[in-house]
């Protein structure tokens, strides 16, 4: 099993400089390759954020019907497990949280399935790094988790202000 507890940093020091987490910020990595585990911990571990990484499929109910997370992010197929008994497992004792569906096999009946289970998004792998960072700060962003800091807002405003006062040739 391989599961690692990381403890947040005081401050992002990598993708997310100009965002804030709003409190804790908890998420479950659940595929069965411990290295893609272990790439998706690394990709975000240094965000700040609490991972929880999950690669043996026989433990996966018992770990949603624990602790509380933010965000789920899973290979749709898991040994043993039928995606669809996930789906319940995290509707059942994970109602606040967010799932990204990651797959090497993508179908349509997997897409549709995962639009059906309301899952916030789905991603082939192979994956970009900033692929899967941008999608997860978009997902935690979209529910409140992360804000952008006072500065990020005012270069972003101004950045604004300042293409338009040039499109109005002011």
């Amino acid at each position: 099993v391989d599961v690692t507890h990381r403890t947040p940093t005081v401050a992002p020091t990598s993708g997310l400089a100009d965002f804030k987490a709003a409190g804790e910020i908890r998420i479950l990595i659940l595929d069965d390759d411990p290295s893609v585990c272990s790439f998706i911990r690394q990709l975000l571990g240094n965000d700040g954020f609490m991972i929880d990484a999950l690669s043996d499929p026989s433990q996966v109910e018992g770990w949603l019907k624990g602790q509380q997370y933010h965000l789920i992010i899973m290979d749709y197929i898991l040994p043993g497990l039928n995606a669809d008994q996930i789906f319940a497992w995290v509707r059942d004792h994970q109602r606040d949280a967010s799932v990204i569906v990651v797959t090497a096999y993508p179908t349509v009946e997997s897409a549709l399935n995962c639009l059906r289970a309301r899952t916030y998004d789905y991603l082939t792998k192979p994956f970009q790094p900033d692929q899967m960072r941008n999608l997860v700060v978009r997902c935690l962003e979209s529910k409140g988790l992360l804000r952008m800091t006072e500065e990020a807002l005012r270069e972003t405003l101004g950045n604004v202000i300042r293409d338009r006062r040039k499109f109005l040739k002011m």
